[in-house]
């Protein structure tokens, strides 16, 4: 199954005329560098798009280093020349000017390699440097929710039997993770559900200022209101299939 899983996008990549490339560069639990290629072809009239490998990248990670991407595809028999766009993070290391990965790999097969900075990534931007007012609302509802959850097992029991005498659209409230994907959408998700029991559990355990604030609330729910748009937009950008056009 394996061997199935590879032979079928270097086939592909082998015999279509031409195909682009999608890179991401990011450090495992072992903090070892990799670059993760995906690459997007076409066979007669369906497009693919296929996960190629991941490549770890030693020393410092820099654009002058292309040598294993490269060799991947040389090894694979594949046509590097083939490569007409590529779409990156634009971090320095991969877009920067003189030694960006991009510019090198210009360098390496021509001038007519299309570059863009991966739409997904433009709109995480965007929706970081937005929330900036909005920080110390996602900061205090982080800090409830972990008070509740995991303050102590004997709190966490007591909310969970509140909520569900209350009849509460959730049964209990979820932790947020930094690097699990859609995980602020469903905290706030759950806590907006779930506020009216958190409002009279707190009264009784602790005191936060903020859920008697007009505003702060007010606050709370613009921002999980947008943050359900920018997850629902997510998955839309998410669809396999689509050309860069129907994308921006």
């Amino acid at each position: 199954m394996a061997e199935n899983v590879m032979v079928k996008p270097t086939t592909g990549l082998q015999h279509t005329v031409v195909f682009s490339v999608a890179l991401g560069e990011s450090v495992d639990v072992n903090d070892v560098a990799r670059l993760a290629i995906v690459a997007l072809y076409c066979d007669s009239d369906r497009l693919y798009e296929e996960l190629c490998c991941l490549i770890p990248l030693g020393g410092t990670v820099k654009g002058v280093d292309i040598t294993a991407f490269v060799s991947y595809f040389e090894n694979q028999n594949i046509n590097i020349n083939k490569i007409f766009c590529v779409t990156t993070d634009a971090t320095p290391a991969i877009f920067g000017k003189n030694k960006g990965f991009v510019k090198l790999l210009q360098d390496h097969i021509g001038p007519q390699v299309l570059s863009f900075h991966c739409v997904i990534h433009q709109e995480s931007l965007c929706a970081k440097m937005s929330s900036l007012c909005l920080n110390s609302v996602m900061e205090t509802v982080i800090k409830i929710v972990n008070f509740i959850v995991s303050r102590s097992s004997l709190i966490h029991r007591q909310f969970k039997s509140l909520v569900q005498e209350m009849e509460s659209a959730y049964t209990d409230l979820p932790l947020y993770s930094n690097v699990r994907w859609l995980s602020r959408g469903n905290v706030l998700n759950g806590f907006v559900s779930s506020l009216e029991a958190i409002k009279v559990f707190l009264d009784e355990k602790e005191h936060f200022q903020e859920l008697n604030d007009d505003d702060w609330l007010c606050k709370l729910m613009f921002l999980a209101d947008i943050t359900k748009h920018l997850n629902d937009l997510n998955l839309r950008l998410q669809k396999q299939g689509q050309t860069v056009l129907e994308l921006f």
